[in-house]
């Protein structure tokens, strides 16, 4: 097991506890004209310095790794947590390392920390990269505001919940996914930018149509298994054919099935549309050759 925990702005230190003898590998990437990165392994070995490193523990044992850094606030920018470990606060412990663009755990890395005493954009208003995928992160993360830089936003199978419907998406963004979570809200007030390729809410209990005014790189619109009613689905559907001339992806897919309820009406041409099945049929056939990209499109039945 590896623990994660702040001891001050310059130093963060590892808990570790195994078995086994065991190989620890932490990794770190700090921007250009970055200081010097000193590991004590805590074992009684020497110092090592360096950025990606490897250390190999001759026997069981509890360990204090300690990565003394020059100054992390302005030169910790990424690190990855991954394997079968368990962090201690993760996001609290790098909470002052401001210059930090790049937050990577995932694979059983068990990350256990109340998410709501971190807000990304107050912390980290330099943040492109966040995935947590897999961990044990929880807590109510509906204060959280998304840092203007951010441009992939990945949290997959946690305990994070919420009413994130207040959230703005950062006009940067490229990939929203939200997968497996307790988070809510009618993101009916959400409006999806012009630089957003995948936008993925899966098994999750928001509701609502987000804005697709802006949208026009839009190639994957998943919003699938939320129990989404008739009315959203029907939403959604009228969203994307308002739009249906301005998305330039050649081949767009949208996924609105699952446990969403089905459309409304019947799979026909109707002109002008007015039924969900509607809107379907004019996007996946485009019927009166208005040349626009056909979307592929999942629904109930």
């Amino acid at each position: 097991m590896l623990y994660l925990a702040r001891d001050g702005m310059n130093v963060i230190r590892y808990y570790v506890k195994h078995t086994a003898g065991f190989t620890i590998t932490p990794v770190i990437v700090r921007g250009a004209g970055a200081g010097v990165a000193t590991w004590d392994w805590g074992d009684g070995s020497a110092t090592e310095v360096g950025d990606n490193m490897n250390h190999v523990y001759a026997g069981a044992g509890t360990y204090t790794v300690t990565l003394s850094l020059v100054n992390a606030q302005t030169y910790l920018t990424s690190i990855d947590v991954n394997g079968d470990c368990v962090v201690g606060d993760f996001l609290g412990a790098l909470r002052h390392c401001r210059a930090l663009t790049n937050i990577t755990a995932h694979t059983n890395a068990g990350l256990n920390t109340n998410c709501a005493t971190v807000n990304l954009s107050g912390w980290w208003p330099s943040l492109v990269y966040f995935y947590v995928n897999s961990t044990a992160v929880s807590g109510d993360i509906s204060g959280w505001v998304l840092p203007a830089s951010l441009v992939y936003f990945h949290v997959h199978t946690t305990a994070v919940s919420g009413d994130i419907s207040g959230w703005v998406l950062p006009a940067s963004l490229v990939y929203f996914y939200v997968h497996t979570t307790a988070v809510s809200g009618d993101i009916s007030g959400w409006v999806l930018p012009a630089s957003l390729i995948v936008f993925l809410g899966y098994a999750t209990a928001l509701t609502g149509a987000p804005d697709f005014t802006s949208a026009v790189a839009l190639a994957t619109f998943r919003y699938d298994n939320c129990a989404l009613p008739q009315g959203d689905v029907d939403a959604n559907l009228l969203g994307l054919y308002n739009r249906r001339a301005s998305f330039t992806n050649a081949t767009p897919t949208a996924n609105l099935g699952g446990t969403n309820a089905a459309p409304s009406g019947v799979y026909q041409d109707a002109t002008p549309p007015t039924t969900g099945l509607e809107y379907k049929y004019k996007l996946v056939v485009d019927p009166d050759a208005e040349g626009f990209n056909k979307w592929a499109i999942t629904v109930t039945a």
